[in-house]
Order: C-alpha cells, then structure tokens, then sequence
C-alpha cells in the first residue's frame, strides 16, 4: 500500500501528538513506571512505520532539550 504525501504528514504529525501527550504526562509526574515502552507498544501495532518515526522524533527533541 502506498501512502500519499499528505497521509504520510498526518502519520507523522499523529505520532508526533502522541509523543507529546506523553511527554506531558511523564512530566507532570502522573505516568507509570512503564509509560515510555507501553507507548512505543502502542503506536508500533498500528503498523504505521512514518507515525512510529514522528513518534520516537518527537521524544528525542524532548529528551534534547532536557539535556
């Protein structure tokens, strides 16, 4: 199946708001211990390789700027 560009945006754009409600709760203190990997468990079954990259993109900027 081949995506467009713009369905392939939205992948990436929907990981990427997933990424950042997580990050959010992890920060807010109020995530189990296990938030980070039950995510990425999450968002890999919807078999979507570009939303799991918008994702996983999005933590690493978290985790930058936390640095």
């Amino acid at each position: 199946m081949s995506l467009t560009d713009a369905e392939t945006a939205m992948s990436v754009i929907r990981g990427s708001q997933d990424a950042q409600r997580l990050v959010a709760s992890i920060r807010e203190g109020c995530a189990p211990a296990d938030a980070l990997m039950d995510g990425v468990d999450r968002v890999r079954a919807l078999n979507d390789d570009d939303r799991l990259r918008g994702f996983l993109r999005e933590i690493q900027k978290a985790l930058e700027r936390r640095a």
